[in-house]
């Protein structure tokens, strides 16, 4: 495969074009843009998208893969079992944040949902409506060769789950991911939050490549977690391996809930983001207070 080495950048950097014979093909280099700014240069008070880049075929290795944070055209990846872990609690991997075009080329703007339909799978990120351009939804294939994401294509909502295009999605995750013994089997199961009360269920077959079947559009928003939660839940969330999520708030909170248990269970965990998180630039309280909580 060829790995594209221009992206368009968020149009403050520098965009350059690498002789074939001068690519490198390792994180640093693979996709030749320079970001103007480094960090973030406004303080961050919430997550826009958050997905888990599943590196293993075999789940029971999950401690393996990778989670992404997405806020403010920036991006901080950060180890599994360092999540886990009490020593090295809340650390990204070096060489993040990162411009979120320097890694994904063309996702220039606000983010509404991102989400990696398993190993070998797609990465979807789905883009904010602006004034003169719907929601879109860029696609992605990730080559762990190079550690690198390709850009494949932009559509819309209904081209490419056959959601309305009129939809508002605040957050993605998959609520099944299993080892693909054939194509035609549905390995890959994902939902789409679109409010309290709406939500889209996705099955993906080949491997997490392809929509198995029509997208099933769901009311009952209570079932997802068990509970009924506000608007202002279901910002962000991405999948964790015990059949639970981590879903981010508009603030500073992350909760974490079993998805569609089947016996509602009163306990739970909510944690300050930045408890599990190392982002940089995160407002402090007072910061949260003005810019997050009063919006």
């Amino acid at each position: 495969a060829v790995v594209s080495t221009q992206s368009t950048g968020d149009g403050g950097g520098q965009t350059v074009t690498l002789p074939a014979n001068e690519v490198q093909y390792d994180n640093k280099k693979v996709l030749a843009y320079k970001p103007r700014i480094p960090v973030p240069k406004e303080c961050i008070c919430n997550i826009e998208a958050a997905f888990t880049l599943h590196t293993e075929t075999d789940q029971s290795k999950y401690m393996r893969n990778k989670v992404y944070l997405i806020s403010q055209g920036y991006l901080w990846r950060y180890r599994v079992s360092k999540l886990y872990s009490t020593t090295t609690h809340n650390k990204k991997e070096a060489g993040y944040p990162k411009r979120l075009a320097e890694e994904f080329p063309k996702a220039l703007g606000n983010v509404d949902a991102a989400l990696h339909t398993g190993y070998g799978g797609m990465v979807y990120i789905i883009m904010s409506a602006t004034t003169t351009k719907p929601v879109t939804v860029l696609k992605y294939s990730y080559y762990a060769s190079y550690d690198a994401f390709v850009f494949l294509s932009n559509m819309t909502l209904n081209e490419t789950f056959g959601i309305p295009d009129n939809e508002v999605i605040t957050s993605a995750f998959n609520h099944k991911v299993s080892k693909c013994s054939s194509n035609k089997r549905s390995c890959v199961s994902a939902t789409l939050i679109a409010g309290p009360n709406t939500r889209y269920e996705v099955e993906f077959a080949k491997k997490g490549t392809v929509l198995k079947k029509k997208t099933v559009k769901k009311t009952d928003g209570a079932n997802v977690i068990g509970e009924v939660f506000p608007n202002t839940q279901f910002r962000a969330a991405f999948e964790l391996d015990d059949g639970q999520v981590a879903q981010f708030d508009s603030s500073k909170v992350m909760r974490i809930r079993e998805h569609y248990p089947a016996v509602y269970k009163e306990s739970r965990a909510d944690y300050e983001v930045s408890d599990w998180f190392d982002i940089d630039g995160w407002c402090n309280e007072i910061q949260i207070k003005e810019q997050c909580e009063a919006s």
